[in-house]
């Protein structure tokens, strides 16, 4: 399994994985969602959250449950409504 540390160096990979069919990318690195990664985990309170970026998964042509839905945050690539929450 790949793990990518640093955002930066990671685009251009994240952006061929994100086209590739099947390929789900997954982070807690911060904007990760908003900049092109598909699934963004948080913890927050001891809890673990995570946001969806929709634009992303669809370029990937992939499906979320409706279920898995429902318990994430949505983002979309050009969402900046909230900027404190990357």
């Amino acid at each position: 399994m790949a793990t990518l540390t640093n955002l930066s160096f990671a685009d251009g990979i994240l952006t061929a994985a994100t086209e590739a069919s099947g390929v789900v990318t997954v982070s807690d690195l911060d904007n990760f969602a908003r900049n092109g990664g598909m699934i963004r985990l948080i913890k927050e309170a001891n809890k673990v959250r995570f946001r969806i970026n929709v634009d992303a998964v669809n370029r990937g042509g992939l499906k979320i449950s409706s279920k898995l839905l429902q318990l994430a945050e949505l983002v979309h690539e050009s969402d900046q409504t909230n900027p404190k929450r990357p």
